[in-house]
């Protein structure tokens, strides 16, 4: 997974890929354990948003 992550440098990539990961696999815990369906989806599209916005390319 590592060439896919954002960064130039491998420690900025292996940084990024722990960030990400990370975020990602606690967003799912949190969801599994909400009773509500619709906040067990708001959960990971929320995380997913802002690490889009957080790691993905620059708007314009």
């Amino acid at each position: 997974m590592l060439p896919f992550m954002p960064g130039r440098r491998t420690v900025d990539k292996e940084r990024a890929f722990f960030a990400i990961f990370s975020t990602m696999i606690g967003a799912v815990e949190i969801a599994r354990m909400l009773p509500d369906p619709a906040m067990r989806e708001k959960v990971p599209a929320s995380t997913r948003d802002f690490l889009l916005c957080s790691f993905g390319p620059p708007q314009s």
